[in-house]
């Protein structure tokens, strides 16, 4: 099982498994291994707020299983299942980096995979020279190449709905 963690509480004791992808053993819930976003790729508030996607590429021949997660500091980071420890394959930015997604900055959207091709949203960013309030890209499973990318636009786009 992989999951993603948020930022770190107020608890007086170290939290070694916030702003972090995490792999269980499904059968007793025993850590399988982590990996936590290095302090210099963070910001005030760019902790995991997407769910895990897993999908599968070939790497220098090879099939590989993977899992990847988009991160509030506005990338998307792949990691090979077997070892999230050794961190990511690849990371691709897919939104501006900053500390406020409700106003759309980074990324809180899970990503999709149809069998072939990852889709990944994200917040505000620039696209081909323009601005974007969100976009959407497809990206090659195997390195994160974007293989294209559309640019989304409106005054709603990343902020919250009112009712």
């Amino acid at each position: 099982m992989y999951f993603s963690t948020g930022n770190d509480g107020p608890c007086a004791v170290s939290e070694p498994y916030a702003v972090s992808l995490i792999a269980l053993r499904t059968t007793d819930l025993t850590l399988v291994g982590y990996w936590h976003v290095p302090a210099a790729q963070q910001g005030a508030d760019s902790d995991f707020g997407a769910t895990a996607t897993l999908f599968s590429a070939t790497i220098n021949g090879a099939q590989r299983l993977l899992v990847g997660a988009a991160n509030k500091n506005g990338y998307y980071y792949t990691f090979d299942r077997t070892n999230l420890a050794a961190g990511p394959l690849w990371r691709t930015q897919v939104a501006n980096t900053g500390d406020c997604p409700q106003c759309g900055d980074g990324s809180i959207s899970p990503s999709a995979w149809d069998g072939a091709t990852l889709y990944v949203a994200g917040g505000a960013t620039i696209i081909n020279g323009a601005s974007c309030s969100g976009s959407v890209r497809s990206l090659n499973p195997a390195n994160g190449a974007v293989r294209w990318a559309r640019c989304l636009q409106g005054s709603n786009l990343g902020r919250c709905w009112a009712r």
